[in-house]
């Protein structure tokens, strides 16, 4: 979970790789280029901000909100994007390979389940 003095050390440098900044509110902070490879921001509102060019590889981005976010060739490679919501964001030249994308609300609304190891019952075909 994220404490205050994680907040500061972001404040300070946008260079925080590994950090535990769980359920913090980052709402519209601007994170451009901002290095968190690996950091746990599960359930993290980064509503409207700017992470465009960040390092996200292998972050946890579980439950997070990123509704309105600027991601333009963000590295969100291996990342953990589980149930995160990308609503009205901006993924332009985003790096998304190997990215667990599972329950993930995409720019556009629809809810993606491409990496989920197991389809959600509402996923499954009905038909006989």
């Amino acid at each position: 979970m994220a404490n205050a003095e994680d907040l500061k050390k972001l404040a300070k440098s946008t260079a925080c790789p590994n950090e535990d900044l769980k359920n913090a509110s980052l709402r519209g902070i601007d994170l451009k280029g901002a290095q968190l490879r690996g950091a746990n921001l599960m359930r993290v509102d980064l509503a409207d901000s700017i992470l465009s060019e960040a390092d996200l590889g292998g972050a946890n981005l579980a439950g997070a909100n990123l509704r309105g976010t600027n991601l333009e060739w963000a590295d969100l490679r291996g990342s953990d994007l589980d149930g995160a919501d990308f609503m009205d964001a901006n993924l332009r030249g985003a790096f998304l390979g190997g990215a667990r994308i599972c329950n993930t609300t995409m720019p556009d609304g629809c809810i993606k389940f491409t990496g989920c190891s197991k389809q959600p019952f509402l996923a499954e075909d009905t038909s006989e």
